[in-house]
């Protein structure tokens, strides 16, 4: 019997693919659990009119996917964070805080799933990576970690009892 198979079974084929399948295969396992369908003239034609709207869409999505590439390739992505005197970051900068930072400077959502940052971006400098857009579409992007020097604390006069109490008066003097 010929059915299309409505979902990916292991060992036996993929979505919308026709196969040639044991009767008692097909009534008894696939058409109750609602993995197949008969392969009759008119679910045929159905498939053919699905698999060509799929198609349409993928080619579109693509599309996109390249023009947001082109947009994400121009980006020149800067992150601020704390570092010591030898560079070293307090931390490090994770995919969510580039995601975020992409989307402040353009508007555009980008999953941090889909960035391919270097595996620990833990020193200041310049970092190329790519974000996995789509099938076939990347976009590389250029990530400038620039940093805060941490400055050694200045050194203040500790404040007296006298310069505390002094205060106090002042603001109850004014109340």
């Amino acid at each position: 019997m010929q059915v299309i198979l409505r979902a990916d079974i292991d060992n036996l084929g993929g979505k919308n693919e026709v196969l040639k399948v044991k009767d008692g295969y097909a009534r008894n396992f696939l058409f109750p659990r609602k993995l197949a369908i008969p392969a009759t003239a008119g679910n045929m034609k159905d498939l053919k009119e699905k698999i060509r709207v799929a198609e349409d869409l993928k080619k579109k999505r693509i599309s996109a996917a390249k023009e947001v590439a082109e947009a994400l390739s121009r980006l020149h992505i800067r992150v601020v964070k704390k570092a010591g005197k030898e560079g070293k970051l307090f931390g490090s900068v994770t995919p969510q805080e580039v995601a975020d930072k992409v989307f402040e400077l353009s508007g555009l959502t980008v999953d941090k799933r889909k960035l391919n940052l270097p595996e620990h971006v833990k020193n200041l400098g310049v970092y190329h990576f790519t974000a996995k857009l789509d099938t076939g579409v990347s976009a590389t992007l250029r990530l400038e970690i620039a940093g805060e020097l941490e400055d050694e604390p200045a050194h203040e006069e500790p404040l007296t009892a006298e310069a505390m109490h002094g205060e106090d008066q002042v603001e109850s003097s004014a109340s």
